[in-house]
């Protein structure tokens, strides 16, 4: 019988504990720990590194704690013939190596999609991918560790956390399915990459700004009243409204004077958690943006707008 070949993927990532061993990321690929001799033998394939830079490297930048002597990994292997599937003459530089690289872009979605489910840092730090005929390995490409993430925000799960989660990326694909989600999203998810705080902050309120501004009403009493209903079933409306109003009026100081005095990280994590609330609500209601602003435009503070969208 001939033996199946596979070719094998694996992605240090940072900013994970325990909580997420054993979490499939989807069918192929899984969260591991690793000792981290085993991926120093790993790396040996790849490059000639010195071994105690690179654990120092791997320590910094996957945001363990020195002399752990272990890594969190993504860990999987596909069909070797899938991965080399052959494109077709005609395609361009571009086109072959996305057709290689689309099964790490996968995964980095579903990293992102885990970011949008429960606030965290999390991140994948570089790739490795090789084929591995019984103990040897052969190198197919691999990417370097990167740095290390601005601002490290552990990424823990509870086990009922853990399960949601599963099914969570069981049922939700990127793109996002409404265009206007999906821009938020990116800016979701972008704000973990900017380096600066203030950028940060800006990147999440446009995130925010283009779920809420339709262009009709004063923008400020238009983010901070739709905040408020939006969420205002499941958290309290007053105090969303009042905490949207006075990161509104921070974004207006940081934009038209470009003063960051009060600007504190605390509201980097506020801002985040109302955009990552806001999105995973609206992918639960479906509801396109123009159907939106005429739901929040009726409704009241504690009005469930999925009932109202139901009726209208």
């Amino acid at each position: 019988m001939k033996t199946k070949k596979t070719v094998h993927f694996v992605l240090p990532l940072a900013n994970v504990d325990d909580s997420a061993i054993g979490l499939e990321i989807d069918s192929h690929f899984v969260i591991e720990k690793w000792a981290m001799d085993q991926l120093v033998e790993l790396e040996s394939h790849f490059s000639a590194m010195d071994r105690d830079d690179f654990v120092t490297e791997v320590e910094h930048v996957c945001c363990l704690d020195v002399g752990s002597g272990y890594v969190y990994v993504i860990s999987g292997e596909i069909d070797h013939d899938e991965y080399w599937k052959p494109v077709p003459e005609t395609a361009d530089f571009v086109e072959k190596w996305f057709n290689r690289g689309r099964y790490l872009a996968r995964i980095n979605e579903k990293i992102k999609l885990m970011r949008l489910f429960k606030e965290g840092q999390i991140e994948t730090k570089g790739s490795y991918v090789y084929d591995k005929r019984g103990k040897e390995i052969q190198p197919i490409v691999s990417s370097g560790l990167g740095v290390a993430p601005h601002k490290e925000i552990p990424y823990n799960l509870t086990n009922g956390e853990k399960e949601q989660l599963s099914q969570f990326l069981k049922k939700y694909n990127t793109p996002l399915k409404l265009d206007f989600l999906q821009l938020a999203f990116e800016n979701l998810n972008q704000s973990y990459s900017v380096e600066h705080d203030e950028l940060a902050f800006l990147t999440l309120m446009i995130g925010v700004e283009v779920i809420f501004n339709d262009g009709n009403q004063e923008l400020k009493y238009r983010i901070t009243r739709g905040m408020a209903v939006l969420l205002g079933s499941v958290y309290d409306p007053h105090e969303i409204y009042e905490s949207m109003r006075k990161l509104y009026d921070k974004r207006s100081r940081l934009v038209h004077t470009a003063k960051h005095d009060d600007l504190l990280f605390d509201d980097i994590g506020r801002l985040r958690f109302l955009l990552r609330a806001a999105i995973l609500r609206l992918l639960e209601l479906g509801i396109a943006k123009d159907k939106l602003s005429q739901s929040l435009t009726i409704s009241g503070f504690g009005d469930d707008i999925a009932k109202i969208k139901r009726t209208k």
